[in-house]
């Protein structure tokens, strides 16, 4: 699962040779993942009725899926806010992945090995 710094390192290298992965979760960083993911076929897997639901209803999450079948715009939306960064440690030094913020997969590929159609099981 991607927890930290190091395991979303580590899923995005894995992700440069997938043509297929499975999402299981409803949480905040599920949800990222399903949006930003590109170049493979994403399955998500949740037990709840309704997508986000620890965030917004079930009226919202109808109607946000189809931005999942959507092509996102090519440039981010302009964002007034803090942005948090990590620091390199020192060579040699072994440490652990920071901890996932609001800007995780910011300089991550989180593209797969091929192109897909996005088509969502909800609804």
């Amino acid at each position: 699962g991607i927890r930290d710094t190091d395991s979303a390192q580590e899923f995005q290298k894995r992700l440069a040779a997938s043509k297929r992965i499975i999402v299981v979760g409803n949480g905040g960083i599920a949800l990222e993942l399903v949006y930003e993911v590109e170049g493979c076929e994403v399955i998500w897997a949740v037990k709840d009725k309704a997508i986000g639901n620890a965030f917004f209803d079930a009226g919202a999450a109808q109607f946000l899926i189809p931005a999942l079948e959507t092509n996102k715009p090519e440039r981010p939306v302009p964002c007034k806010r803090s942005r948090y960064t990590t620091e390199e440690p020192a060579p040699g030094t072994p440490q652990g992945g920071s901890a996932l913020g609001p800007d995780w997969h910011e300089g991550l590929v989180l593209r797969g090995s091929e192109q897909v159609m996005v088509a969502t099981g909800l609804g």
